[in-house]
């Protein structure tokens, strides 16, 4: 029986390695075609003057990006699980993560001490991706700040800013790959990558006073430095 599961395991290892390679393959594949309709657009655009053509060749250059944005999450949301959770400063994560990010400015605070979570080795996109969601659909954000707070046995990590916010409707449909201001894929990608650890994440910030997205990381899942009290 030992032997006989044994060999169902190690074909079902087989059946997905298999699968994983298709896939990627066939991503790489698909993104190079997409890279060349995208670089036939430029050029055509370039040589027309007529602004309805140009209109429907800008849409066409917008369902192209979205295209390659959801091949990107597939690959991205493939990898959640890979590789086993480790314990990973947040400070230093965060700083790995936004490194080659245009802030437009934005300043990034962090008030962090040396606090690490055990969460899922992609952990890294969750930062990159509330920051990047700020900076591009905040409007008015000068800065964003990392904190923590106990709550409980809990502990709470905060994520804030100072733009216009999120509106109350769309708070949850954020999370659930709707779209409100295309978001949806990052922020489904970032709940999905905190969850392999029984991370949570919501926002609970105040439309018009920007937005806040409290991740609340179970007790046994973070470690010093925490501030003494």
């Amino acid at each position: 029986e030992i032997q006989e599961r044994k060999r169902f395991e190690a074909a079902i290892q087989l059946a997905n390695r298999k699968h994983n390679t298709l896939s990627t393959i066939t991503r790489h594949d698909i993104l190079n075609q997409i890279t060349a309709i995208v670089m036939y657009l430029s050029l055509v655009q370039e040589t027309i003057t007529e602004p309805p053509v140009l209109e429907h060749l800008h849409k066409i250059e917008q369902i192209t990006e979205l295209i390659q944005k959801q091949i990107t999450f597939t690959q991205d949301y493939q990898n959640i699980g890979e590789n086993a959770p480790q314990w990973q400063d947040v400070g230093m994560t965060i700083d790995e993560a936004i490194a080659g990010l245009d802030r437009k400015g934005v300043r990034v605070e962090k008030d962090l001490d040396r606090l690490e979570i055990f969460a899922d080795y992609l952990l890294g996109k969750v930062f990159y991706n509330l920051v990047d969601n700020a900076v591009r659909h905040g409007e008015t954000v000068t800065a964003i700040r990392f904190s923590y707070r106990k709550d409980g046995d809990d502990l709470v990590l905060l994520c804030e800013d100072d733009g216009v916010g999120i509106p109350e409707p769309a708070k949850e449909g954020i999370f659930r790959r709707k779209y409100y201001r295309n978001t949806g894929y990052g922020l489904f990608l970032s709940a999905e990558i905190l969850s392999m650890t029984g991370i949570s994440i919501r926002e609970t910030g105040v439309p018009g006073n920007g937005a806040r997205f409290e991740i609340r990381v179970p007790n046994g899942t973070y470690r010093p430095g925490l501030r003494k009290s």
